[in-house]
C-alpha cells in the first residue's frame, strides 16, 4: 500500500492527474478553456517550488523525473491565441499527449518508493474499437473455427509471444520505444504501458487460463463482459461519472458496465450457449456480470483485462451451479 505524501506536494501531483483527466475529448467544453489556463498556471508555479524545495527522501529518489515534468509543462503549455475553437481544443489534446508520458514516468518512480500515485487513462476511441474487436474476434474463434481441444495450444502461444515482447522490451530502451511507436500499438496503448506490463499481454494470459478450462461457455460469457461492459464504463465513466467510490471509478461507470456486461453476455448465451433459457440466461449474464464490475472497481495491483474475465468467468461458473448447471463438465 503506498503511502501518502504531505501536502502541499501531493497536492500538485493529484493537480496534474486531474488536468491531464479532463483534457479529455470526452469532457472537453470550450467553456473551460480559461480555467484550464489558469490550473496550469498553479501546477506550474507549484512545479518551480518543488524543484526548488530541499524534497522528502524519498521524492529525492525520483527528481530527475520532477525536472522532466516541470520542464514538459513549460515548454508544452498552449498557445494562448487560436483562430477557432476546435484549434484550440486540439492544442489542449496536443498538450495532454506531451505531457501525459512524462506525468506516467514520474508515477512509476515515485510508486517504486512505495509512495501511490493515480495512474491516467484517457479516452481512446482506437483502443475502445480494438478492444470490442479483439473480444468478438475471439468470440467468433472459440465457437466457430477453432476445435476445443487446439485452445489451449493457439492461446498459449499468443500469451507467450506477448510475454517475450514484454521481457525484451524490458531489457532495451530503443526496443521500447520501437515497439511504443508502433502506429498499432501508438493508437491504443496507455501512457503509463510504456513503463508497465501492457493489458493486451493480460488480455492473452486471461486467455489462456480461460482456453484451460475447456468451457467455451464460460469463456464465451467472460469474453463478451470484457469485451463490451469495460469499454462502455470507461466511456460513461469519464463523460458522467461524478460520483466516485473506489480507485478513481465512478457508480456512473460501474453502472454501465453492470448493464451492458448483462446485455452483451446475454446475448452470447443466447447465440451459443441457450441451455439455461431465457430467464436462467439472464440471470447468468448478471452474476457475471457483477463480478466482472466488482473486479473492475477494485482492480488496483492487477490489470483489470486479467481480472475482469477470469472474475466473470467464476461469476458465469458459480450462478450456473445455483441454476443446476455445471459450465466445467
Amino acid at each position: 500500500m503506498g503511502q501518502s505524501l504531505s501536502l502541499p506536494d501531493t497536492q500538485v501531483l493529484y493537480d496534474i492527474h486531474s488536468l491531464l483527466r479532463d483534457i479529455d475529448p470526452a469532457r472537453w467544453r470550450d467553456d473551460v478553456e480559461s480555467a484550464m489556463r489558469s490550473r496550469l498556471a498553479r501546477i506550474q508555479d507549484a512545479m518551480s517550488q518543488l524543484a526548488a524545495s530541499t524534497m522528502d527522501e524519498r521524492l529525492a529518489a525520483a527528481r530527475s523525473r520532477f525536472d522532466d515534468m516541470a520542464r514538459v509543462l513549460r515548454e508544452s503549455a498552449p498557445r494562448r491565441r487560436m483562430p477557432d475553437s476546435a484549434s484550440l481544443r486540439a492544442e489542449w489534446l496536443a498538450f495532454r499527449a506531451r505531457v501525459a508520458p512524462a506525468y506516467e514516468a514520474l508515477a512509476i518512480a515515485l510508486r517504486a518508493q512505495e509512495i501511490d500515485v493515480p495512474s491516467l487513462r484517457p479516452t481512446n476511441y482506437s483502443r475502445t474499437l480494438f478492444h470490442v474487436t479483439s473480444a468478438t474476434l475471439s468470440i467468433v474463434l472459440l465457437e466457430m473455427v477453432l476445435p476445443l481441444h487446439s485452445l489451449p495450444w493457439v492461446t498459449g502461444g499468443f500469451a507467450l509471444g506477448c510475454w517475450t515482447l514484454e521481457v525484451t522490451r524490458r531489457r532495451s530502451a530503443w526496443w521500447n520505444d520501437k515497439l511504443m511507436e508502433f502506429p498499432l500499438f501508438k493508437r491504443i496503448a496507455h501512457p503509463r504501458e510504456r513503463h508497465q506490463v501492457n493489458s493486451s499481454t493480460w488480455y492473452a494470459t486471461a486467455l489462456f487460463i480461460l482456453a484451460l478450462s475447456q468451457a467455451p461457455t464460460i469463456a464465451v460469457v467472460a469474453l463478451a463482459v470484457l469485451g463490451l461492459a469495460d469499454p462502455a464504463a470507461a466511456l460513461v465513466g469519464r463523460r458522467w461519472g461524478r460520483t466516485r467510490i473506489a480507485q478513481n471509478r465512478s457508480l456512473q461507470g460501474s453502472l454501465a458496465f453492470f448493464l451492458t456486461g448483462t446485455i452483451a453476455s446475454w446475448a452470447a448465451l443466447l447465440a451459443f450457449h441457450p441451455v439455461a433459457g431465457l430467464g436462467g440466461s439472464l440471470a447468468i449474464a448478471a452474476g457475471a456480470a457483477l463480478a466482472g464490475a466488482t473486479a473492475e472497481l477494485l482492480s488496483q495491483n492487477l490489470d483489470d483485462n486479467f481480472t475482469v474475465p477470469l472474475s466473470a468467468a467464476v461469476g458465469t461458473w458459480l450462478m450456473g451451479l445455483s441454476l443446476g448447471f455445471n459450465f466445467l463438465y
